[in-house]
This record gives structure tokens, sequence and C-alpha cells, in this order.
């Protein structure tokens, strides 16, 4: 195991150790009441830490994904970045976690009843969308869909594809070339 890990879940531990035994009686037998957990009006006990500050989870699990769509009538370009835990990724059959990655971060074009709100047309217009992945956490999560929901028999169906799994992978491939400064730039000098 990674000392690192085991250093922050330590601390972790220690924290909410401390925490109980606030709650416990004192030498009299009676406990501080202000540190009745039972009370509906006690706030609960924080750490040292910033109020702010990342959980063990999500220092270690949790990476950024940036959404990139463009608008097909004015060219407009926006960027959306938004938290994950884990990679969700459809499969096909025979195919490997590469392979899912690739069509995970492929355009697609939002149409019809998925029209995308445009802010500069003002109305819902046709776009392409991607994702790419902008920050990568220390330990990734890949959710393998195996059900997809089947329209003629109205119910999800499992899907018992086999894929492949490399014993390393390469996720700079599937990340985004620019910086977010650059993008801020792009969607400027698109839209002058």
């Amino acid at each position: 195991a990674d000392p690192q890990i085991i250093d922050i879940i330590d601390s972790n531990l220690g924290t909410a150790n401390a925490t109980s035994t606030a709650n416990e009686p004192t030498e009299s037998g009676n406990s501080n009441p202000s540190n009745d957990t039972r009370s509906t009006n006690s706030a609960p006990v924080s750490s040292s830490a910033a109020p702010n500050s990342p959980t063990w989870v999500q220092s270690l699990f949790e990476g950024t994904l940036t959404n990139i769509t463009e608008c097909i009538r004015c060219g407009n370009i926006t960027y959306r970045d938004e938290s994950f835990l884990d990679l969700s990724v459809d499969i096909e059959d025979n195919s490997s976690l590469t392979a899912c990655l690739r069509s995970f971060s492929l355009q697609e074009m939002l149409h019809g009843s998925d029209k995308y709100l445009c802010d500069s047309c003002g109305c819902r217009q046709e776009a392409f969308k991607s994702l790419q992945i902008k920050s990568i956490p220390p330990v990734v999560i890949f959710h393998i869909k195996r059900f997809k929901y089947n329209e003629q028999v109205r119910a999800y169906a499992k899907l018992c594809y086999r894929v492949g799994f490399p014993l390393e992978i390469r996720l700079s491939n599937w990340m985004q070339q620019t910086t977010y400064n650059d993008h801020s730039n792009h969607e400027k000098q698109k839209n002058h």
C-alpha cells in the first residue's frame, strides 16, 4: 500500500478518534452536555483542517473533466469543468478499456430534442459536444456500463461483453492538450 494513502487515512481516523473521546464521560461519570451527540442543536465537531479542504476520498479519487460544446451555427465554444470520482465508459463486444476510452472522448452531435442552448444565439442549436480529462486523480476508477436500455423491451439489459484491460494505461492520450486560459482566449477570439 502507498504510504501517503495510509498517512491520509490515519490522520482522518485520528480526528475521528479525538471526536469520539471528547464525548466520553468524565471522571465523575457525567459526560459534558456540550459534547452530547444526541442533542439536535449541536454542531458537528470539525477537524483543524480548513472547511473547504478536500476529504481523503476527494484527494485520492477526484479528477476533473471538461465538457466542450461548439455551436454549429455561430461557432461559439464553451468549456465547463466538472469533477468526477469515477469515469463511466460504454462498452462494445470484444473491446478493450483503451477502446472504451477512445469512444468516451469522441465528439458527438447534439440535435433534435438534445439541442444545445447557445448563449450567443439565444436559442437551441445543433452543436458538437466532447469530453476531455483535465486532471487525473492519483487513483482512477473506471465504471464499466454493463447495462443498456433496450427500446423494444422497455427495460435494461445486461451486457455480458468481454472487455480487455491493459496492465498499464496512459491517460495522457485522453487529456486536454491546452490549458484553461488558452480556452478562455480561444473563446474570446471566436466571438470577435
